[in-house]
C-alpha cells in the first residue's frame, strides 16, 4: 500500500503513546503504511528557515524512506514557505541526496527554489510531485507559459524526482525549452526530451507502439513517461509502478492527488489514438 502522511486526528492512542509527539500538538503529522502509524513528523520555523525532524517508531520497507523525506519537505514548505529546509540526518546519506539535500555542518539542507513560490501549493501532491499544470500560468516556457505548453518539462521533473535525481523546476523548464522547436509551438519533442533525460544520467529508452505493447512495456519498468493524444491534443504524464498491475499517474487529470489505475485502463480511457509513445527506464 502507498505510504502517506496524515494529521494526528485519527491516531489519538498512537499520539499519547509517543511523549515527544504528544507535546508537539496539532501541527505534527503521522506517517502511515497499510493504515498503521509507523512514525511522525515535527517541524518549526525560524525566520526563512524551516527545520523538520522525522521519528520512526516501527520498522518499515527502506524504499519508503525517500518518500517520507519528500513528504516532510513538502509539508514544511506548505506550512512555512521557507527559503531553506534543514533537518538532522537519521537515515543514510543517499536518502537526503535523492531529495535535493546537501550537507551543511551536522545538518542536511535544501534550498527552496524561487519558482516554488510562484505556484499555489495545490499544484503539488504530498511528496512534491507536480499534479496540476493548470495552476502554473506564471511559469514561462518558450513563447508560452507552463499551463499552455509545459507538460513535457513537468513529466521530466516528476520522473527525475521519482528516480532520486530531483532537479529544480526552473532548470527542467529552461533546459528543455532550449531544445524546443519554434518556441514550443509544436509542444515538447519526444526525442529531445529523451535526449535531455539521458544527459541527466537517467537510463531511459523509448517505444512507439500500439496500446497493448505499451502496456506490456510499462509492466516491465518501475517508472516512465507516457506521451499520448486526448481530445485536447498531445500530453505527457509521468508514472510509477506501485505493484499488482497498478500505476500512479501524475498530472494526467489536473489536481488529482492519487491517480492510480492499471496501464490498460489508463490507455483505454485517455489515449485517443491506437498508437502512443513511451519513455521507460531501461534495465528494470
Amino acid at each position: 500500500m502507498t505510504p502517506r502522511i496524515e494529521t494526528i486526528n485519527r491516531y489519538g492512542a498512537y499520539v499519547f503513546s509517543q511523549p515527544g509527539l504528544a507535546r508537539t500538538g496539532r501541527n505534527a503529522r503521522i506517517f502511515v503504511v497499510d493504515d498503521k502509524p509507523v512514525g511522525y513528523l515535527t517541524c518549526h520555523a525560524d525566520g526563512n528557515v524551516a527545520e523538520f525532524e522525522i521519528t520512526l517508531t516501527d520498522e518499515i520497507d527502506p524504499s519508503y524512506l525517500c518518500r517520507f523525506v519528500a513528504m516532510a519537505s513538502e509539508h514544511a514548505i506548505r506550512q512555512f514557505h521557507p527559503l531553506r529546509l534543514v533537518t538532522k540526518p537519521v537515515f543514510a546519506e543517499k536518502v537526503y541526496r535523492k531529495n535535493g539535500f546537501f550537507p551543511k555542518g551536522d545538518l542536511r539542507q535544501k534550498i527552496v527554489e524561487d519558482w516554488r513560490f510562484q505556484v499555489e501549493d495545490r499544484a503539488f501532491d504530498s511528496e512534491g510531485f507536480i499534479i496540476n499544470q493548470g495552476l502554473m500560468e506564471k511559469l514561462p516556457f518558450g513563447w508560452f507559459d507552463t499551463k499552455a505548453k509545459g507538460c513535457g518539462w513537468i513529466a521530466a521533473f516528476n520522473l527525475l524526482k521519482m528516480n532520486g535525481m530531483e532537479t529544480g523546476m526552473q532548470v527542467c523548464a529552461e533546459e528543455l525549452q532550449k531544445k524546443a522547436f519554434l518556441g514550443e509551438v509544436m509542444g515538447q519533442g519526444l526525442f529531445m526530451e529523451l535526449y535531455w533525460l539521458r544527459k541527466r544520467n537517467l537510463k531511459a529508452r523509448h517505444l512507439i507502439a500500439d496500446k497493448a505493447r505499451i502496456a506490456r512495456k510499462m509492466e516491465k519498468s518501475d517508472s516512465g513517461i507516457l506521451l499520448y493524444s486526448h481530445a485536447r491534443g498531445a500530453h505527457y504524464v509521468a508514472f510509477r509502478k506501485l505493484g499488482n498491475q497498478r500505476f500512479q499517474f501524475f498530472n494526467a487529470i489536473y489536481g488529482m492527488q492519487s491517480h492510480v489505475t492499471s496501464a490498460e485502463e489508463f490507455l483505454k480511457q485517455y489515449c485517443l489514438f491506437p498508437v502512443c509513445c513511451l519513455i521507460y527506464m531501461a534495465g528494470e
